[in-house]
């Protein structure tokens, strides 16, 4: 990390910005900063397509990770832990491999981008940070509008963006992006792309090699590795980079790989992706509020659902929460009413997308699902039992319900209004 040789920080605040295993990640650059002697606390996002607990109580904005009881569950069956909740593992880790991290926060997406932007600010005030570093892997978080289509998981990267760019702090803060491409979610030309215009525009900082010797990759290493041995867990982006790593072409073909199941029925989503090692072998730095004003995404909702519709509205082509039970609203009493995003990805092939949507369609005819979110293109061709109530929603989606649809309609009408 030697962008920041030639500046004195006394104390950082590293958030993984994405989703998935961006959080554990960060010991690349964590252990950059320790061998600079900066005093740093590590945080992530909580995965949207889930709930948590903190000692029995509901996740908040701003969570901190102790040595209390949490759990992570599906909304729709509240009873059952999910053993895939690898960010607790991190305290453990942290104490006995010794990685020098002080504090650990989980940040919740669920109650909206300003209640979690308003105690972010109180956090950098009260816990005296002078920097900020946001920690990207694959480089989805730079996403131009015509890469929108391919992207699988936008709402955590751009929420991140768009909450830290839009920070009245005047700490600096900074974006650091690994191994581009990796994540499966732009294309090697279109990366190649942003990165050459980026470049061209000065906003490229700096940029240095991963190598698997050096101290900081060597750390990540173990952390992926033992992390994968604790948790029921597998990291597509950590088994990619060891490869990218380790090749000797300049190119890599790979497929990323997506389990999703749904009441008893398992697929497996499939993904293509070719790697430019020149690219994706390295670590590029970027100032953080610079980027985000470049951008021209600005993401603004007050629930998950709300961040679903107003993703999909900007044209991506998915999203963290497609296939999931999602509340419709959440508060401090806890959350009421769980729909089912009926939402395969667009890059979904037609034969497995269709199995798809007629399972989900049968299970919520039969009572099994309340009530299914599809979008209008997806309805549009579908053939309904005859028994199911049909709400066609603005913005291009409508609701499927077994029954009482104008009990889900008052619900779901203000996250699916046009913008």
């Amino acid at each position: 990390m030697g962008i920041f040789s030639s500046r004195h920080y006394d104390k950082a605040l590293v958030v993984g910005a994405g989703s998935g295993r961006d959080m554990a990640s960060c010991v690349l650059v964590t252990e950059a900063l320790r061998e600079r002697k900066i005093t740093m606390d590590l945080a992530g996002f909580l995965t949207p397509w889930a709930l948590h607990t903190f000692n029995g109580q509901l996740e908040r904005p701003i969570n901190e990770l102790t040595g209390q009881k949490s759990r992570k569950f599906i909304a729709s069956q509240e009873e059952v832990s999910l053993d895939s909740y690898f960010e607790p593992e991190l305290v453990k880790l942290n104490r006995d491999l010794g990685l020098g991290v002080g504090r650990f926060y989980l940040f919740s997406l669920q109650y909206g981008t300003e209640a979690l932007k308003g105690e972010l600010e109180r956090l950098l005030k009260e816990n005296g940070y002078d920097v900020v570093i946001a920690f990207d892997v694959g480089g989805d978080i730079l996403a131009r509008k015509e890469e929108y289509p391919w992207l699988l998981t936008p709402i955590v990267d751009f929420s991140c963006l768009s909450i830290f760019g839009a920070m009245g702090s005047s700490i600096d803060s900074y974006l650091v992006v690994a191994a581009p491409g990796v994540d499966g979610e732009i294309r090697a030309r279109n990366l190649t792309d942003i990165f050459r215009q980026l470049e061209g525009k000065g906003l490229v900082l700096g940029s240095e090699v991963l190598e698997e010797e050096s101290r900081p990759y060597q750390a990540y290493r173990t952390v992926g590795n033992l992390l994968n041995g604790r948790t029921g867990s597998r990291s597509n982006t950590f088994r990619l980079i060891e490869k990218v790593l380790s090749s000797k072409s300049p190119h890599l073909s790979e497929t990323l790989q997506k389990r999703v199941s749904l009441k008893g029925r398992k697929w497996t989503l499939s993904f293509p992706l070719d790697l430019r090692l020149p690219l994706a072998g390295k670590m590029y730095y970027f100032d953080l509020k610079t980027l985000c004003a470049i951008k021209k995404t600005r993401l603004s909702y007050d629930s998950i659902l709300h961040a679903f519709a107003t993703v999909r509205q900007l044209g991506a082509g998915g999203s963290e929460v497609d296939l999931s039970f999602v509340p419709c609203a959440i508060g401090a009493g806890g959350y009421g009413k769980v729909v089912f995003l009926l939402t395969p990805p667009e890059r979904v092939k037609e034969e497995k997308r269709k199995a798809i949507l007629e399972y989900g369609v049968k299970l919520t005819g039969q009572g099994d699902i309340p009530c299914s979110v599809m979008s209008g293109k997806d309805a549009r061709d579908f053939r309904f039992p005859p028994d199911l109530e049909v709400l066609e929603m603005d913005a291009g989606f409508c609701a499927v319900c077994h029954n009482r649809a104008d009990a889900f309609k008052s619900l779901l009408g203000g996250a699916f209004s046009s913008p």
